[in-house]
């Protein structure tokens, strides 16, 4: 898998999809932890729980479903193994009062023949509201917390810089903040988050400054 980022040097833009919560419905649904990363023993079952705290003084209604990152991220992705075949949940349909939270358990049931490497799904919210009297329609949206799973066993982790560069002219005299590009291929067979630092430095003054180039993930 190759990872792209542009950095604006003013402005850290990082391309996780989904930072430490997510929200929706201009800022009134919120759902907690928005990323999961387990590793776990084939056989194994994990229970973990997601929180939604309806900020909005209206009641909303919830639906969970399980899908690929593929459907979740919107990008064309290399074939990766998915973990929705594992996931499950009791409950998949619920109504959330006005100001009030709910907590969500899902299970994952891993078999004893899965193979050692990276399993990758979304725990997928549909949000929406109570339909409106006068036009007889809802707001709908979506929040999707990613699940990454390692299954422990024999993994390749490994990745290369391939390219990194300016984006756009080459300059050297401008008041507008340059942007940056970096090109990372994961060369390996399991998930990489890559992250890391791009130091500048002033030619004339010798001042440094330091970039973040923030995870992935």
């Amino acid at each position: 898998m190759i990872y792209r980022f542009i950095l604006i040097l003013t402005i850290f833009v990082s391309f996780t999809q989904l930072v430490n919560s997510a929200t929706a419905l201009d800022g009134l649904v919120t759902v907690a932890p928005s990323k999961v990363e387990i590793s776990a023993n084939s056989g194994e079952t994990i229970n973990r729980e997601f929180t939604l705290v309806n900020h909005s003084n209206q009641a909303l209604n919830l639906a969970l479903r399980f899908e690929n990152f593929s459907n979740v991220l919107a990008e064309d992705l290399p074939s990766i193994s998915s973990l929705t075949p594992y996931l499950s949940a009791k409950k998949r349909n619920f109504t959330l009062g006005p100001n009030d939270q709910i907590t969500v358990p899902i299970k994952i049931t891993l078999p004893t023949d899965i193979s050692p490497g990276g399993f990758y799904g979304a725990s997928v919210f549909s949000i929406s509201s109570a339909e409106n009297a006068t036009t007889s329609t809802r707001v709908v949206t979506r929040l999707a917390p990613l699940i990454f799973l390692r299954v422990k066993g024999a993994t390749v982790e490994a990745g290369s810089l391939l390219d990194f560069n300016l984006l756009g002219r080459h300059w050297r005299f401008s008041s507008a903040a340059p942007s940056f590009y970096l090109t990372y291929q994961n060369t390996g067979n399991i998930y990489l988050n890559p992250y890391g630092a791009i130091e500048l430095k002033n030619k004339i003054t010798g001042k440094a400054t330091n970039l973040q180039v923030d995870p992935w993930f």
